[in-house]
């Protein structure tokens, strides 16, 4: 049997049972009073802002106004990348990037082993990077942090147009301005601009074509994992082409 007071929240309820079913009505019965709180406070923000954004012509400062909204959402901003960037390692870790071994690896091996006497002079041995930690983790760790250098620089652009005269920066460059920040913070964006500078400095063609075959393997990825390639097939073209 029902308490009174919940008869009562039934009986307030019922000009919405037109627009929902009894089972939403008991819902709402049930529901506690910091659940629907929690929603009004999540909209609440962007309520603001947007009848901000619509009232900015009738300011009476309407620089500071702008200033203000920028603050707000580059701060949302900021914490929504924080938040993309913080599941980027576990995402990676589900790509499959791991190199295969050859036909002949076990051939290699075998035949290294048995030559016991064979004279090896370290001088002559190519040199191989050394990992320090798993590649899909330092993966995630060049991504991230090209990401985070690349959005520094743009955040210090934006901050530095504050004191431009909304005459000159209006609401609507600074909207958008705002928008490429937003996509700075992208994966592939990440990607294609460590691929960029991977290519930016003056390589041997061992070096050349080894970032080729990293770059080929990635794109396969990144087709597994239905990425956009057009960034990684430029910077593998430049490659092939720079002297």
């Amino acid at each position: 049997m029902k308490h009174p007071h919940q008869w009562h929240k039934i009986i307030l309820l019922l000009p919405l049972f037109a627009l929902s079913s009894c089972a939403s009505i008991i819902d709402n019965v049930n529901a506690t009073p910091s659940h629907h709180l929690a929603n009004k406070d999540a909209s609440h923000s962007n309520k603001s802002i947007a009848y901000r954004i619509k009232r900015i012509d009738q300011a009476s400062d309407r620089m500071t106004a702008r200033n203000d909204i920028m603050h707000e959402l580059i701060q949302t901003s900021n914490q929504t990348c924080e938040h993309i960037l913080s599941k980027l390692p576990k995402q990676i870790k589900r790509w499959n990037i791991e190199s295969e071994k050859s036909n002949n690896s076990s051939l290699l091996e075998d035949t290294i082993e048995r030559r016991k006497f064979d004279n090896v002079d370290p001088s002559l041995a190519l040199q191989q990077s050394i990992f320090t930690h798993p590649a899909k983790q330092e993966l995630a760790r060049a991504i991230t942090a090209m990401i985070k250098k690349n959005r520094y620089q743009l955040y210090l652009t934006l901050r530095n147009r504050e004191d431009m005269d909304i005459s000159q920066y209006s609401l609507k460059q600074a909207l958008q301005n705002l928008v490429t920040y937003q996509h700075a913070c992208s994966v592939e964006q990440g990607i294609s601009d460590l691929a960029l500078a991977s290519t930016q400095q003056h390589t041997t063609i061992e070096e050349k074509q080894a970032q080729i075959e990293s770059l080929i393997k990635l794109r396969q990825t990144l087709i597994e994992q239905r990425l956009g390639t057009q960034a990684i097939q430029q910077q593998i073209d430049a490659i092939i082409m720079s002297k």
